[in-house]
């Protein structure tokens, strides 16, 4: 079989890790997510709802992922992701992409001031629930391009 998309190729497939975090029960939206990241050409490995914490750089390692998304709607993901990049990087993958979305603080701070608290806590991209599946994919193709030192167009 030959193919003449090189990311779609099953040698460079990139793998992606995608899940619910911690108590967090919701599986529609990684479910959608996962669907359409499928349908761009990536390798989706999908956790168990009430994914713990560390157990994604767990599958991140075993899967040699080249990211890790992390969906959250019950306002808590704050607590269940502090530390993970630093966990990450005690695991040999510092460099991974870690994108999070969803509702992730309890209250009614800014999205600006929230998707800053994730940037600090390490992660590449925090979006609002309300993203839709198009943007979430437009952007990862925008970051993997961005490290391979290709051409960044279509996103600030």
């Amino acid at each position: 079989m030959t193919t003449d998309c090189v990311r779609c190729s099953p040698l460079n497939r990139k793998t992606l890790i995608i899940a619910a975090i911690g108590s967090d029960r919701h599986t529609a939206g990684t479910r959608s997510l996962g669907s359409a990241l499928e349908r761009a050409g990536y390798n989706v490995v999908s956790m168990a709802a009430l994914a713990p914490p560390f157990d994604f750089v767990g599958a991140a390692v075993e899967t040699n992922a080249d990211a890790i998304l992390i969906f959250s709607l019950y306002a808590q993901s704050e607590f269940d992701c502090r530390g993970f990049r630093e966990r990450c990087i005690e695991a040999g993958i510092g460099e991974i992409l870690i994108y999070i979305g969803g509702n992730l603080i309890e209250g009614s701070e800014d999205w600006p001031d929230v998707a800053g608290h994730f940037l600090k806590m390490g992660f590449d991209r925090a979006f609002p629930r309300e993203t839709s599946t198009e943007v979430i994919v437009s952007t990862l193709e925008y970051d993997f391009r961005g490290r391979a030192g290709g051409i960044r167009e279509g996103h600030p």
